[in-house]
């Protein structure tokens, strides 16, 4: 069970594609659980206590946390996309759009 159970056709799948599309939905969210991945922490209390009344992560403080599970830190370590880096956009006529 543990080697199939954070794979899109295993038997969490559909739990975890719907966490994934809702923060893929709302990217400060998504930004925060990065930021919790890589750091066990993340910068606003707000964006903590949304993810933790959401079931995802677990902790005292938002400078202090952890995804809740195992299956957690498996999907989203390799399913939640990257954040976008302001070096790897190319701007043609020297203007980004707004």
């Amino acid at each position: 069970l543990t080697a199939v159970a954070c794979e899109e056709r295993g038997p969490f799948g559909d739990h975890l594609r719907q966490f994934r599309w809702r923060l893929h939905r709302n990217p400060r969210l998504s930004g925060a659980l990065r930021q919790i991945l890589e750091s066990h922490g993340c910068d606003l209390e707000e964006d903590f206590l949304r993810l933790k009344a959401a079931g995802l992560i677990r902790g005292q403080t938002c400078h202090r946390a952890e995804l809740r599970c195992e299956l957690y830190e498996r999907y989203f370590g390799g399913n939640l996309a990257p954040e976008p880096r302001a070096s790897s956009f190319f701007v043609v006529g020297g203007t980004m759009p707004p």
